[in-house]
């Protein structure tokens, strides 16, 4: 497991950590895997975390997400605008007071949209090539070339979370 990102931030007074790992392991069975973990690391209830973990298979063209309490999966074998809204919508269906803290909760939804939201565009940008290695090649090459922008859109994603869920 390479971890990839460690993203920190204070909220409420309490300070939080996102981590994206990427499971190099997987790749022996054809599966590029991220584990996205939530933690708080100081403040009230120190110690509290959540995790999931997003498996994308470039030559099915598909991904599943696993988290406490549930697991939901696309097709992109034949994707259409639709495909983002579902997915998105699969994943604002993950509770935000996971592990007893929406906080958590919402950054775990925010590392999943980021990583499925790439794993999207890669799987469009390399649809038409040929060949499993070829395509799972072009596959891991583009969620590594777009590792930056996954981590900024995981941290602005958690935030739009927190703020539309505030008092909830």
């Amino acid at each position: 497991m390479a971890q990839l990102v460690n993203l920190r931030f204070r909220y409420e007074g309490s300070d939080y950590e996102i981590s994206l790992d990427f499971d190099d392991a997987a790749l022996v069975d054809n599966v590029v895997a991220f584990d996205v973990a939530a933690r708080r690391v100081a403040g009230r209830k120190e110690g509290a975390s959540a995790t999931a973990r997003v498996e994308l298979d470039p030559n099915e063209r598909s991904f599943r997400v696993l988290y406490a309490g549930g697991v939901f999966m696309f097709d992109l074998a034949y994707y259409d605008p639709e495909t983002d809204a579902a997915a998105e919508a699969a994943i604002e269906g993950i509770p935000p007071e996971i592990a007893g803290d929406r906080i958590l909760g919402c950054a775990i939804r925010g590392g999943v949209s980021a990583v499925v939201g790439q794993g999207i565009r890669c799987f469009q940008s390399t649809h038409e090539i040929e060949g499993g290695w070829h395509r799972f090649n072009a596959f891991v090459h583009c969620m590594a070339e777009n590792f930056g922008r996954i981590s900024v859109v995981a941290l602005l994603r958690t935030f739009r979370c927190i703020a539309t869920t505030e008092g909830s």
